[in-house]
């Protein structure tokens, strides 16, 4: 945790770093940490109350996954989620996306709205795209799924002719770079 960024802070702020088992607080003010404690309640504690708040009744919070397990894990999922920080668009490319666009389940893109990511994702139709703090309308395109089975054939995530398509574009645009 970077103690720097409160330097200019009025007031102390609670910090929670949030793990599988435990959680650890943190009171954090201009003069750094002030003071420091352990809760032996971590996400597996939380996340069953929260899903019975919001009535998320077919909601599973999992752990990590072995990479072997990983494709069959995700094909158990109605809708597959990718996050990125808008910070740090440009910068890096979330591992699991690849893996998420070749399965036949709808993709749920939130991070910035205006990149390579999102614009790549538009061309799914079975991909919904938001900016962080849409919750609303996640929530609205998630009951829409919902109500409409969810589940999509792997036809319309493999349109052969459109992949085929796009290959030969970049293969041309490469050769054209080095003629």
């Amino acid at each position: 945790m970077d103690c720097l960024g409160f330097e200019k802070s009025k007031s102390p702020t609670l910090v929670l770093d949030i793990g599988n088992d435990t959680t650890h607080s943190f009171i954090v003010s201009s003069a750094g940490v002030e003071a420091s404690r352990p809760i032996p309640q971590g996400l597996e504690a939380m996340v069953p109350v929260v899903q019975k708040e919001l009535g998320l009744k077919d909601c599973a919070w999992t752990g990590y996954v072995d990479e072997a397990d990983l494709p069959a894990s995700l094909l158990r999922c109605d809708a597959l989620a990718v996050t990125l920080l808008p910070a740090a668009q440009g910068l890096l490319w979330p591992s699991k996306l690849g893996l998420v666009m070749s399965l036949p389940r709808p993709i749920l893109w939130i991070g910035p709205t205006d990149g390579a990511i999102a614009r790549m994702l538009r061309e799914f139709p079975h991909a919904g795209i938001f900016p962080p703090g849409q919750a609303t309308e996640i929530a609205d395109w998630l009951c829409a799924l919902k109500a409409g089975g969810g589940s999509i054939s792997a036809a319309q995530v493999f349109d052969p002719a459109a992949h085929r398509a796009r290959s030969l574009a970049a293969w041309r645009e490469l050769f054209a770079k080095l003629v």
